[in-house]
């Protein structure tokens, strides 16, 4: 029998430790990326495989960018 059982994360616990959205953990979830269980209709993540992801990342420190967005055309061509 397994010595350590598997601790079963919600996508709340997942998105807060991986600082990503609900959506984006349960899209991970579908496309295979996390290891998951269905309850009922909720999705519960096994932390083994959020560590393993954490190990496996490379953080980067975010870069501040000033965001350009082009000048608005009206009908005028001004």
């Amino acid at each position: 029998m397994n010595e350590h059982p598997v601790e079963l994360l919600s996508v709340t616990q997942v998105s807060r430790t991986l600082n990503i959205s609900d959506e984006t953990v349960r899209r991970m979830c579908r496309s295979g990326q996390l290891l998951f269980t269905m309850v009922g209709t909720m999705y519960r993540v096994s932390s083994v495989s959020v560590d393993a992801i954490l190990a496996g990342c490379n953080p980067v420190p975010p870069v501040k960018t000033k965001r350009t967005f082009p000048k608005p055309f009206n009908h005028m061509g001004r």
